[in-house]
């Protein structure tokens, strides 16, 4: 969000209004992060070594999700649309997602009551859990930045 601000310092140049690469930007942000804040699923599947089912949901609903924004750019010729389209499929592949963990692991599913004395019981978790939160959007914040500062470097020493 801090890069955000430099945004019409990096894009002065650009074809495209700022207010596009903004909304590009914190749709893009919102989309990754979901995968962050919703998909813990994936942790489970992971450390059962099914990873190949989340490769395969990622997979099948990316080559649809391109698909769908190829046909929608050249009929409609909407770059909003084409962004909208990204959050669309994210939220699809956090609920095919939930709905493949919940129907492989059935008796992970837990109601408390009263889920505050659970948290209170076993504290370390949360730390982890917290500690696995900061790792990961810190390895987010690391490698989905490069780009925009790739970008405004090769602008700036190659365009002056």
């Amino acid at each position: 969000i801090v890069i955000s601000l430099f945004f019409p310092f990096f894009f002065s140049d650009s074809i495209f209004q700022i207010d596009i690469i903004y909304f590009a930007f914190f749709v893009f942000l919102l989309s990754a992060s979901s995968n962050y804040f919703f998909n813990y699923h994936i942790t489970l599947l992971e450390a059962d070594q099914k990873e190949y089912l989340v490769s395969k949901y990622f997979q099948g609903i990316g080559v649809i999700k391109s698909l769908a924004q190829i046909l929608l750019i050249y009929k409609f010729n909407n770059y909003y649309l084409w962004i909208c389209v990204e959050l669309f499929f994210a939220i699809i592949i956090t609920i095919a997602l939930r709905l493949k963990v919940k129907k492989e692991y059935q008796w992970l599913i837990i109601s408390l009551p009263k889920p505050l004395k659970k948290v209170k019981k076993f504290p370390e978790i949360v730390s982890k859990i917290k500690q696995l939160l900061v790792h990961r959007f810190s390895f987010f914040i690391l490698t989905g930045t490069d780009q925009i500062l790739i970008y405004s470097y090769i602008k700036y020493y190659f365009y002056f």
